[in-house]
């Protein structure tokens, strides 16, 4: 009998996972089918339900971002083509969602200059973080492997200076990418404000003086949160404060 029951559980664990996975194929085709007959409202709530569920892939990112902008919400559309690149950054379609919505909203944003930001935006879009981590480990690897050869090798002392340069030089710029990605990624988290339009305030309030002010698809970096106030700096190094519902982060909590 404890076999049977053992025997049925592990079937019920097998076949879960299947039938989970058929039923977020259907609800993805639902919303395919919805896109194509301008039911954009209802291909939204299905392409979030995912989501939600636990699905982070990035054609469901890309498709959410392409219905955000058949909704004229192009705050939101921005986030989800980012979030579509932070999963698959040569993606030729994301590629051109993400230019097409930069191109037509409100404000002119330049290239990041602050150094930690401006080295993370010259890798997020090429490699993922675990491309990035991939690489990490190869060259540590064989930093690690070229030194023990030197050190038990004394033959091959001369033929391996220059692959061992080398690799040091190349650890040396890999990790400093890798530092910057991650320092930005915690302490200076991406976000894009989803309001049509929100006043930049001097101070995490309402009562201080606005001094700009900012439209959907704007992209900016979180600096501090202090109650519901986000302390944030543009690409050009402005800052000021807006309030944290008028903004979504980028980096959502399971994208990784």
């Amino acid at each position: 009998m404890r076999v049977i029951r053992c025997v049925l559980l592990l079937f019920a664990l097998l076949i879960l996972p299947a039938r989970a996975q058929e039923s977020d194929v259907d609800l993805a085709q639902q919303a395919s089918a919805l896109y194509v007959q301008g039911e954009y409202e209802a291909a939204r709530n299905l392409l979030e339900a995912l989501v939600a569920q636990g699905v982070h892939d990035s054609r469901v990112y890309f498709n959410l971002g392409q219905t955000y902008l058949r909704l004229n919400q192009p705050g939101w559309a921005l986030v989800q083509f980012r979030r579509a690149q932070t999963l698959s950054p040569r993606d030729r379609d994301v590629n051109l969602g993400l230019a097409r919505v930069r191109a037509n909203r409100v404000d002119i944003e330049g290239d990041e200059i602050a150094l930690p930001d401006s080295l993370t935006a010259l890798t997020s879009g090429v490699l993922t973080i675990a491309e990035v981590n991939a690489m990490m480990l190869v060259l540590w690897t064989s930093f690690f492997l070229l030194v023990a050869l030197f050190a038990l090798r004394t033959r091959w002392h001369a033929a391996l200076r220059g692959p061992l340069a080398c690799t040091l030089l190349l650890l040396l710029i890999g990790f400093g990418l890798w530092v910057s990605r991650w320092y930005s990624t915690v302490y200076r988290p991406a976000a894009v404000v989803v309001e049509t339009a929100v006043p930049v305030m001097s101070g995490p309030g309402s009562d201080y003086l606005e001094i700009y002010t900012l439209h959907a698809a704007a992209e900016l970096r979180i600096l501090e949160v202090r109650g519901e106030w986000a302390r944030i700096i543009l690409p050009e190094e402005r800052q000021g404060w807006l309030p944290l519902r008028a903004i979504e982060r980028v980096e959502a909590r399971q994208i990784r």
